[in-house]
């Protein structure tokens, strides 16, 4: 077909799991391409990164094409520990900005979903400076599920709470409960 090319015929797949990854010879033929032009390049004494560049280029321009002819916002969401109920309720309740304490991993999809601040992350994901303390505050929240001090989540300026019922239930107001989580207002 004159002027098609394998994005057209055979799209990308941009989902978040691969569900049909194309043809096979595509990939081959890419090869072919990417050494075709490191062979013209080298035969005309180009340097090898302009010769690489160009390989790339021809290589992806297929997918760059499709992609940005049929770029349409995604409207799945990713797995998450944090349950739609949850994430409900705290777009309701907790207002923009406001700051919540709970266990890093559930602060650092919290912070990912709803536009709160967090009192903690896990450790990977915090630059390790004096002003973040993120050892200190994974060791603050540890403290706070041993021993339930409610002045740990108020030290950081936390007026809202999100407790894993796993792991512990203290008796405050209560603003949203489903089987794993707990909201409370401090």
């Amino acid at each position: 077909m004159p002027g098609s090319c394998s994005g057209v015929l055979h799209p990308g797949d941009f989902g978040y799991t691969l569900e049909d990854g194309g043809p096979g010879w595509a990939t081959w033929v890419a090869v072919a391409g990417g050494v075709a032009a490191l062979v013209v390049g080298l035969r005309r004494l180009l340097r090898l990164e302009r010769t690489a560049a160009l390989a790339s280029c021809l290589v992806l321009l297929p997918t760059f094409v499709h992609g940005f002819a049929n770029w349409s916002p995604s409207t799945s969401r990713p797995p998450t520990i944090l349950s739609d109920g949850l994430l409900a309720a705290v777009d309701d309740n907790v207002p923009t900005g406001a700051v919540v304490f709970s266990a890093p991993e559930a602060s650092y999809l919290l912070g990912a979903y709803e536009s709160v601040r967090v009192c903690l992350n896990p450790k990977a994901h915090v630059a390790d400076t004096v002003d973040n303390r993120p050892r200190e505050r994974v060791r603050a929240f540890l403290r706070f599920v041993r021993t339930g001090d409610l002045s740990i989540p108020s030290s950081c300026g936390a007026p809202w709470l999100l407790v894993d019922l796993e792991r512990y239930e203290p008796d405050l107001p209560l603003v949203y409960r489903d089987a794993r989580w707990v909201l409370y207002r401090l």
